[in-house]
C-alpha cells in the first residue's frame, strides 16, 4: 500500500524543515543582553595563558616607556623622542595616551577585568605601531606587532577565560541581578 498520508518521511536532524519544527526539549537560551555578551567567556585556560603572556609583554614595554624600568628611558624622554621630527612625530597627547593605554592593558588583563576592552586596546595599540612605527619596513619588523595584534583579537572575541573577574561576573553576579 502506500505510506500513511499523515506520516512524514524520516528527515535528518540537521535538515532545514527539522530546524524549523518546534522543539519538545527545553534548550537553555543564551541571553542577547549586551552586558551578558560582554562578560560571557569560555571556561578554558587558553585565554588565561594568553592574558598572562600579554601582561608580560605590556608590562615590559609600558614599564620602559612610563617608568624607565628594564633599561627604558622613562615618560619624558619617550614623549620627547616620539614627538620629535626624527621620531614618530605625533602630538604629546597621543603619545601619553598610548603609554597610559599600555599600562591599562596590564591591569585589565592581569585581573581579567573588562578583558574584551583590554583586547580592543591591544588591537588599537598594535595597529598604530604597525602603521606609524613599522610602516614601510619589511615583514620581519612587523611580525611581533602583528602577532600581538592577533592575540589582542583573540582576547577581544574570547574574553578572559577561566580565572578572570569577567567570568565571575558573568556566571555568578549577572544571573542573580537579572
Amino acid at each position: 500500500m502506500g505510506a500513511h498520508p499523515r506520516r512524514r518521511p524520516y528527515q535528518e536532524p540537521n535538515s532545514f524543515p527539522f530546524l524549523l519544527a518546534p522543539r519538545f526539549v527545553s534548550v537553555p537560551r543564551v541571553s542577547t543582553n549586551p552586558v551578558y555578551l560582554f562578560f560571557r567567556t569560555p571556561p578554558s585556560f587558553g585565554p588565561f595563558f594568553l592574558r598572562m603572556a600579554m601582561v608580560a609583554i605590556f608590562l615590559y614595554q609600558g614599564g620602559q616607556k612610563a617608568f624607565g624600568w628594564f633599561g627604558g628611558d622613562g615618560w619624558m624622554a619617550t614623549v620627547h623622542a616620539w614627538t620629535s621630527a626624527e621620531g614618530v612625530n605625533l602630538p604629546v597627547i597621543l603619545i601619553s595616551a598610548a603609554i597610559v593605554a599600555e599600562l591599562a592593558v596590564v591591569v585589565l588583563l592581569f585581573f581579567g577585568l573588562l578583558t574584551r576592552l583590554g583586547g580592543l586596546l591591544v588591537v588599537i595599540l598594535m595597529g598604530a605601531a604597525i602603521f606609524y612605527v613599522h610602516g614601510g619596513t619589511t615583514f620581519e619588523n612587523v611580525q611581533l606587532p602583528l602577532t600581538i595584534l592577533a592575540s589582542g583579537l583573540a582576547l577581544l572575541f574570547l574574553g578572559g577565560g577561566h580565572l578572570s573577574i569577567d567570568r565571575a561576573i558573568g556566571t555568578n553576579l549577572l544571573p542573580t541581578i537579572g
